[in-house]
């Protein structure tokens, strides 16, 4: 049974180092994700579920919820 790199040299993972969270982000990492969403042309019921995805997965980003 092979298994696959869950994340490949062409995919860095986030943050820096191997003891890095990989549930912990910036708010601007946050912003930019929406925004990406909104250039693709999502709908805002889309983006808000992206949203909320993150707000229930996240731990609070610089203090904000």
């Amino acid at each position: 049974m092979r298994i696959m790199n869950p994340n490949p040299p062409s995919t860095p993972a986030i943050g820096s180092g191997d003891d890095a969270n990989p549930l912990s982000t910036t708010l601007i990492f946050v912003f930019e994700f929406l925004i990406e969403l909104n250039a693709a042309r999502k709908s805002y019921s889309m983006i808000n579920v992206h949203r909320l995805m993150l707000s229930r997965t996240l731990p609070l980003v610089e203090a904000i919820p």
